[in-house]
């Protein structure tokens, strides 16, 4: 079946194959977008998806930072901290 239909986005005037798609007695909608338009979704849509990507490497950068300063503060700064360092000589109250 075809029909025309105005794009949702910028109304231009478009030829519509519709297609009856029934999975379970649910039917299938379909947005009408021109070509114009679908193609600047579809780049939004993948610069969008690039600076997702990118975000997400930058934090498991930024975490694998984080967790090696952490380790780095348990393993090492912090038992020296706690070692307990007696002079040889310590004669405070002994009788030489």
């Amino acid at each position: 079946m075809t029909a025309y239909e105005h794009c949702y986005c910028c109304l231009a005037l478009v030829v519509l194959v519709l297609v009856s798609v029934e999975t379970d007695g649910i039917s299938l909608l379909v947005a009408v977008v021109c070509g114009g338009c679908r193609m600047q979704f579809k780049q939004t849509m993948n610069s969008k998806q690039q600076a997702s990507d990118d975000s997400k490497s930058e934090y498991a950068l930024e975490l694998q930072k984080t967790n090696d300063a952490q380790r780095e503060h348990f393993e090492s700064v912090m038992p020296q901290i706690f070692q307990v360092h007696i002079p040889a000589v310590f004669f405070l109250n002994s009788v030489i």
